[in-house]
């Protein structure tokens, strides 16, 4: 049985502080050769540290765990990866419908199972596992302070969403593998993971299928927004509020530079990515095989 866990966390991330969750599973695992990293002011060791352990552990948000991912990827080891979600989103452990119970992760560890989910790596070398934005969206999740999201969670973006309410509008310029595509919205996303509100998107298929969605959203008034969300999660045609494309190999052309997120973590602005789908690429431990 593999017994090195090197335990990754983010004490400032989500509503409450991460110590406790990350102290409370430390004690829950006295048969293995536990060690802690706080991923704030630790950061400079993290890949060495990774390097030495046989499960790694990310405590906090989708922005410590693309952290931890980005590290492992550059090491191009499989060791397995548990979440143990304190952050605001969430997004890719509610997709995997993994815990939120120190104790339970746990017991998850000691079971072993897991399931390789799929990456997508920007030319730049950046990698992601849930979702990337570009646009108005990266733009007021980058606006949200952090004061915000401890106090209020995933409301606090909804705050930030409406202290700009008017939808700028982008001409973006699209090529999913052969196919090009010009289009005029507000933001770009590609996901992997779509379970954000408690439930999967009809239009985001299995996060292991060599596959990512990419959406222009083209609504044009904030107060059109609850239409979009319920159209791309629950209507299988796209509608006129955005366009939806399928692929493993995407660029995206912005008509100006944008803020760039990359699960739920701000990059500097850029008017051009590009990427590609490594299926199978990150092992995640999970109650469940989907």
């Amino acid at each position: 049985m593999p017994n090195r866990i090197l335990i990754v966390y983010n004490p400032s991330s989500g509503r409450k502080r991460a110590q406790a969750p990350w102290r409370r599973l430390l004690r829950l695992l006295p048969d293995f050769a536990c060690s802690s990293l706080n991923i704030r002011t630790e950061r400079k060791v993290l890949r060495l540290m990774l390097s030495q352990c046989d499960i790694a552990v990310a405590v906090g948000g989708d922005g410590t765990v693309r952290e931890v991912i980005q590290e492992l990827a550059d090491l191009r080891e499989k060791i397995p990866l548990a979440i143990l979600p304190t952050g605001s989103g969430n997004v890719l452990a509610r997709s995997l419908h993994l815990p939120w119970s120190p104790r339970v992760l746990a017991r998850l560890i000691r079971n072993g199972t897991s399931v390789s989910i799929d990456l997508a790596r920007l030319d730049t070398g950046e990698y992601f596992a849930a979702a990337c934005a570009l646009g108005y969206l990266s733009e007021r999740v980058g606006a949200t302070n952090q004061r915000m999201k401890r106090l209020f969670g995933f409301a606090g973006y909804l705050w930030s969403f409406f202290l700009r309410h008017r939808l700028p509008q982008y001409r973006f310029s699209v090529r999913a593998g052969n196919r090009e595509y010009e289009e005029t919205g507000h933001s770009v996303f590609i996901v992997n993971a779509s379970n954000l509100f408690g439930v999967h998107s009809r239009n985001v298929e299995s996060l292991h299928d060599g596959l990512f969605e990419l959406t222009v959203a083209k609504n044009k008034s904030l107060f059109s927004f609850p239409r979009l969300v319920h159209d791309f999660y629950f209507k299988r045609k796209a509608p006129a509020r955005f366009s939806l494309l399928r692929g493993n190999d995407f660029s995206v052309r912005c008509s100006e530079s944008l803020p760039l997120v990359l699960d739920g973590e701000t990059f500097q602005s850029r008017k051009k990515i590009r990427l590609n789908v490594l299926p199978g690429a990150q092992r995640i431990i999970v109650a469940k095989v989907y």
